[in-house]
């Protein structure tokens, strides 16, 4: 991979955490040199340090001594500017309804006539998530990602727009070299944080990228590995034959179920799990019209599908364990798919259950990945991998909830 120019992410994640917070903890001296400079520069002038114009006190750079460190090794400048960034977004900037700016002048021909046909609206789907519901959630902060050394995960960097060559069937095991999918999709594995012995679960599990790379750790004591369609499933199984060397020696700690996730719900059977949900797979749907989730005969299908993923996350989080995890994702750019699903689904724990929740807010663990993804903070529950040229994955959001009751 390193041939191709590709760069292996633990490495790059590694490398742009300690320069982060290098960088860090530079500022935090230069504060503390600058305030003792102030307040010494008031003790002379018998004022307040409030009558001392800050932007005019000058004190010197910080040294690598007082870092307590040698210096570190450069990084690409572009990387540099998108860790260090604190761009936030509001909350408010939720779309609750859809707005349809048309002239009511404008005549539209019709090209179909269609009669007796029932009229359906997207209304309910905009309605779905009730923003006038506060929910009392509190929010930790998740300061790094463990990146398990055993995985080998190679990327291109920013800008480059090659594509790796398909995988080759390995002579001497008859599996395949490596694994390819959207450099995106790793993130909700990684954000779980899969420790020794965790008894894990992925409710939607097919294709099964995600499933795999959980297995790859070599941590869980089980993997549950569930999708409810016969055809998807028997695909998740393919793939985990055509990277597992002896698929029936792992018997006891892999299995597959072909079950409806949203009544999955076993109490306190799981300390992780992964609900990469069915959704209006984006990126798909701009560019295949087979199974198009725009297509106006899967209406009525799109319009329920938050009640859907909300009866799937809610499974999820009545059956984590306390002191487990449950990572949400989808491959939507909707918030209402997104954030709206989370709210609906911590006001229904709320409502019905003893069980308390906290949002790990991972924005400053994704942080060293800035220089990789456009990331998205403008989420109350989450974040967003966002496409754009230079960086082609995604888009994929992310939300962790921790069990704490």
């Amino acid at each position: 991979m390193r041939q191709l120019g590709a760069i292996d992410i633990r490495q790059y994640y590694e490398r742009h955490h300690k320069k982060y917070q290098r960088l860090k903890r530079r500022m935090e001296i230069l504060n503390e040199k600058k305030a003792k400079r102030i307040a010494m520069m008031a003790e002379e002038a018998g004022v307040d340090v409030s009558q001392i114009d800050a932007d005019s006190v000058v004190v010197s750079d910080v040294s690598d001594r007082e870092l307590g460190s040698g210096g570190s090794s450069v990084s690409d400048a572009e990387d540099i500017v998108e860790m260090l960034s604190q761009k936030e977004g509001s909350e408010e900037r939720f779309i609750n309804m859809a707005r349809i700016d048309v002239d009511l002048n404008d005549f539209m021909p019709t090209e179909e006539l269609r009669y007796r046909e029932p009229i359906v609206t997207e209304k309910p789907y905009y309605e779905f998530y009730k923003t006038d519901v506060d929910i009392p959630v509190e929010r930790v902060g998740e300061p790094k990602l463990e990146i398990p050394e055993i995985l080998k995960i190679y990327t291109y960097p920013r800008g480059v727009m090659s594509t790796f060559p398909a995988p080759k069937r390995q002579a001497a095991l008859g599996v395949l070299d490596y694994y390819l999918m959207d450099a995106a999709s790793i993130l909700p594995v990684l954000a779980l944080n899969i420790q020794p012995n965790d008894n894990v679960a992925d409710y939607c599990a097919a294709p099964g990228g995600k499933a795999l790379l959980m297995a790859l750790t070599l941590r869980p004591s089980h993997l549950l590995c569930n999708d409810k369609s016969m055809s998807r499933s028997s695909r998740l199984k393919n793939v985990f034959k055509a990277y597992i060397p002896d698929i029936d020696s792992v018997q006891k700690t892999l299995n597959f179920s072909e079950e409806d996730a949203r009544q999955m719900i076993k109490v306190d059977a799981y300390d992780k799990i992964l609900i990469d949900s069915v959704c209006t797979n984006d990126r798909q749907s701009v560019s295949e019209n087979d199974n198009n989730w725009f297509k106006h005969s899967r209406l009525t299908e799109r319009i329920n599908l938050p009640e859907d993923q909300l009866r799937l996350l809610f499974a999820g989080l009545r059956s984590v364990r306390r002191g487990g995890s449950v990572v949400y994702s989808t491959c939507s750019l909707s918030p209402i798919q997104n954030d709206g699903v989370i709210h609906m689904a911590l006001k229904r724990i709320w409502e019905e259950t003893n069980q308390l929740f906290v949002v790990s807010e991972l924005k400053e663990a994704f942080r060293p990945l800035r220089g990789l993804y456009r990331m998205n903070n403008q989420f109350k529950y989450g974040t967003q991998v966002v496409p754009f040229m230079p960086s082609n994955c995604g888009p994929l959001y992310i939300s962790k909830l921790n069990r704490i009751q």
